[in-house]
């Protein structure tokens, strides 16, 4: 790493510590998550260089999964027979909000076919991004719409569940904590599986793989413990500083002008999930917090982290949100797809 980058790597974590001390003297849901967001996002638009390297990202993630991982119980296992209807219910939810924020974009927002449907995608921000520069979509637009999407449903999904459940409860963390060589070896099988992950394709590749090493560990009890002090803290401090760092270079200028369009495309993404999650709630009789958590459409390591802080459980939470993402993975080119008339002319 060069010296520029790390200086620019230290800055943006001393930004969101500062941040995430602030939210949580102030008694903000989730503060290391939303607290470095917000700091990072108002250091990027101010001017402030910041970022967050490739592989301080997969460590985090990787962290990320053996943090959750280790929340796996039976009674988490025996819920995945009720998940087939739910993800069902995700599906149709998500097909509806994708087409819905679409057709809102060009009606009332003047967007092209291309850009509409790329900026309505709840996820696969990379995927999307591609897409964009194949389609002659408006990259910088589409760019900024999703990063307005994650950003707020971040901070909003913690408020709310706080607003309608208050106290969630303790975190589902087991109280032991696992040696540095009990972590080493977990960190280890999990790079390993997720460089096999991340050959399949698989959403969140690292996070996930370290999900699933973890979980495996923890259900067998070779490894009967959490993560160590201050881990997760610095795991969520860097999660919420990545999310802020996808403002940095966009001008306020150009972030009023697609303001609008990010908060219409969130409020509609929204409204619509928490209608999926409320039919579910009818359906199965699940816990309605994690049903919310479930079903916003978030960035995954963003929901999976908001659900283990506040002591819902991850594991049902990333199966929903990998699920959002196979979906989407689907979904996606159609929604590029130029209009007929436009692709003759």
């Amino acid at each position: 790493m060069k010296k520029n980058e790390l200086m620019k790597t230290l800055w943006t974590v001393v930004i969101g510590s500062f941040g995430a001390i602030l939210f949580y003297w102030i008694g903000f849901p989730v503060p290391m998550l939303t607290g470095a967001a917000v700091a990072v996002t108002y250091a990027g638009l101010a001017g402030i260089k910041v970022h967050i390297p490739p592989i301080l990202r997969s460590i985090c993630f990787v962290i990320l999964g053996i943090g959750i991982g280790s929340s796996v119980t039976f009674d988490v296992v025996w819920a995945v027979v009720t998940w087939p209807i739910s993800f069902v219910i995700l599906t149709l939810s998500l097909i509806l909000i994708v087409f819905l924020c679409r057709f809102i974009m060009e009606q009332y927002f003047g967007f092209d076919r291309p850009t509409a449907g790329l900026a309505s995608a709840p996820g696969h921000l990379s995927f999307v991004l591609a897409l964009s520069e194949d389609k002659n979509a408006d990259v910088r637009k589409v760019a900024i719409i999703q990063s307005i999407r994650v950003l707020f449903l971040s901070l909003c999904v913690p408020l709310l569940l706080i607003a309608l459940f208050g106290d969630l409860g303790a975190a589902l963390m087991p109280e032991a904590r696992l040696s540095f060589l009990e972590l080493g070896f977990l960190s280890l099988g999990s790079v390993l599986l997720g460089l096999v992950f991340i050959k399949w394709r698989v959403p969140a590749a690292l996070l996930i793989a370290g999900m699933c090493v973890s979980s495996v560990a923890h259900l067998t009890e070779l490894t009967p413990g959490s993560l160590p002090d201050g881990f997760l803290f610095l795991a969520l401090v860097i999660m919420g500083s990545l999310i802020g760092t996808r403002f940095d270079g966009v001008s306020r200028k150009e972030l009023l002008r697609s303001l609008w369009a990010g908060l219409a495309v969130t409020t509609v993404g929204g409204i619509g999930a928490f209608l999926g999650a409320m039919f579910v709630l009818l359906v199965l009789g699940l816990d309605p917090a994690l049903l919310i958590v479930s079903f916003a459409p978030g960035g995954v390591e963003a929901m999976v982290a908001i659900a283990t802080e506040l002591g819902l459980s991850p594991a049902f939470v990333a199966g929903h949100h990998v699920w959002r993402l196979i979906v989407l993975g689907f979904l996606i080119p159609f929604l590029s797809r130029d209009r007929p008339n436009d692709a003759k002319g």
